[in-house]
């Protein structure tokens, strides 16, 4: 597994920690917790063997491809509004589409190796608890208001792919 892995799966489960910011005042929060990361690992894991199996069917570098994914991904959180989901799926839905995006960008870029979408899946499910975990901490607040490192990240991580696929 290499770094470039983690950082992705890392950039991509910041959401989670704001979904789970919102799971703090709620009753049922473990049901939620579960049925949130059950939506994600389907989705990682389904992005994962759509990539691996597309990836079969072209002869040439893919990471140019990927790495325009991950930029899209990224404007798209960065532009995206508040997401009002109403139930447990519908907000693993929202936080798992980054996740499975990000697995599916990098099966086409080779990055063949089953744990991927398990420890994207994984980061999302720190992201999600720690919140609830840290919930009585003030400084909670100051990170909600800052919505740009995500996006910023995974821009970065864009261009680094199309650069140096293009060399």
């Amino acid at each position: 597994m290499n770094f470039y892995v983690i950082i992705v799966a890392l950039t991509v489960s910041i959401d989670s920690f704001f979904c789970g910011i919102s799971l703090i005042k709620k009753q049922k929060v473990l049901l939620d917790v579960i049925k949130i990361i059950s939506v994600v690992l389907v989705m990682c894991l389904t992005a994962y063997y759509l990539g691996n199996y597309l990836t079969n069917f072209f002869n040439y570098n893919l990471e140019l491809i990927g790495g325009i994914i991950f930029i899209l991904i990224a404007v798209l959180n960065l532009f995206s509004k508040e997401k009002n989901a109403k139930t447990s799926f519908c907000l693993g839905f929202a936080i798992g589409l980054d996740g499975s995006c990000a697995t599916f960008s990098l099966a086409i870029m080779n990055y063949k190796n089953f744990l991927i979408p398990l420890i994207v899946t994984f980061f999302h499910l720190i992201f999600l608890v720690l919140p609830l975990l840290l919930s009585k901490v003030k400084f909670i607040d100051k990170i909600c208001e800052n919505k740009i490192i995500a996006p910023l990240v995974l821009t970065l991580l864009g261009l680094y792919k199309i650069i140096f696929s293009l060399l």
